[in-house]
């Protein structure tokens, strides 16, 4: 019981702004605690309750995920280590966190001191979404984000559906008597799902496109062209191996969980693996991977330790950055929003670490990057950089 007046007692003082830095982070320990969770809740629902928010979901999201990662975004000076402004929570666990308990209470505190939650822009971009095309074996194209769920198509030994929760599926019904091949593309600003014909499930970053033959019973080996960036999680099959073929490389699996970036204006193509085992050739050589190492394919394979969470942050809803310099940082900004970026003056060289839900506006990171010293507008679909 004086256990819980204590938590009880720093969330009113965190409430009335009347906490210290210290007091803070050890309210902070206690969201990482399990048997202190059951207090917690019960406290932010009262709040809650007595702010009438329980069912006021619009902007919600947003500005919980910016007052929060506010906190937490970091930059690093090459010879500097990353500071943290909240040591209790790692940038790992924030990114698990989500919508969490000290983001809500973040927003009840605004809420308390009248401060405006929405901030109406109109020079916001709004964030991408599902969105693809799907180029089908006799060229006609498929605007998935305006047809109606159900069947889409059907091909040689194939039915191509749309399910309600943006997915195409790939389903064999009989043998192929051709081999036909589909194509799936995002634009930027666009995301989207494909389980294809032998059950792999596959998720599409912006500004990519994933090549594949509509059914994979009379071939060898099950083969797919990516451009972009995609997360696959592969059936395993021993006698049908699955390559993922990019530009500089190529992926050879049975089965497994893995992440490959290949955008042509990137340095390298990158892939991580977080089960099994995949191995990555670059027609020269190649190289053996296993889970939480990550290959980049440059002039050579390059093996190194991979951060699993920051590489599939995108995949679960999150941008994210971990010790990345600012013109990486504008290529996936650019990408996800759909926007221009253009600088003005020159780039400097420090390294940043943060990340925000992908469901923000573009204003709400604008705001986390002045925090950080990166001063950027939004002007005619345009995001001007002052570094």
């Amino acid at each position: 019981m004086e256990r819980n007046e204590r938590v009880r007692a720093l969330f009113d003082k965190y409430l009335t702004s009347q906490i210290s830095e210290e007091e803070l982070n050890e309210l902070l320990d206690h969201f990482n605690i399990s048997e202190d969770k059951g207090i917690l809740m019960e406290l932010i629902s009262e709040e809650l309750s007595k702010e009438n928010m329980l069912n006021d979901h619009e902007g919600l999201i947003g500005d919980i995920d910016s007052s929060l990662q506010k906190k937490i975004f970091s930059r690093t000076r090459p010879v500097s280590r990353i500071r943290k402004l909240l040591p209790a929570i790692s940038i790992a666990a924030m990114i698990l966190l989500g919508l969490s308990f000290v983001g809500l209470m973040l927003v009840m505190r605004s809420k308390k001191q009248g401060n405006e939650v929405v901030v109406k822009n109109r020079n916001d971009i709004a964030p991408g979404g599902s969105v693809a095309t799907l180029t089908l074996s006799d060229g006609s194209k498929v605007d998935l984000n305006s047809i109606k769920n159900g069947s889409i198509a059907k091909q040689s030994g194939t039915t191509i559906s749309k399910t309600a929760d943006g997915q195409v599926i790939y389903t064999n019904v009989g043998k192929s008597a051709t081999l036909q091949y589909n194509t799936i593309e995002t634009p930027k600003g666009g995301e989207y799902q494909v389980v294809l014909p032998d059950g792999t499930k596959v998720w599409l970053n912006a500004a990519s496109s994933l090549k594949y033959p509509t059914s994979f019973s009379s071939l060898k080996k099950r083969d797919v062209e990516l451009t972009g960036e995609a997360y696959f999680e592969v059936v395993r099959n021993k006698v049908q191996p699955f390559r993922v073929k990019t530009a500089k490389q190529t992926v050879e699996v049975l089965g497994t969980h893995f992440n490959i970036m290949a955008y042509s204006n990137e340095a390298g193509t990158s892939t991580t693996l977080l089960e099994g085992s995949v191995k990555v050739s670059n027609g020269k050589s190649y190289k053996i991977i296993k889970p939480g190492q990550q290959a980049v394919v440059q002039q050579d394979i390059k093996v190194q330790q991979a951060d699993t969470d920051a590489t599939i942050a995108w995949k679960n809803g999150r941008t994210y950055f971990k010790n990345t310099d600012i013109p990486t940082m504008m290529r996936t900004i650019s990408r996800w929003y759909n926007v221009e970026v253009i600088y003005q003056g020159e780039v400097n060289h420090e390294l940043f670490t943060g990340g925000i839900s992908r469901k923000s506006n573009l204003s709400s990171l604008v705001k986390i990057l002045a925090s950080s010293g990166i001063h950027a507008s939004i002007e005619d679909h345009k995001l001007i950089v002052k570094p």
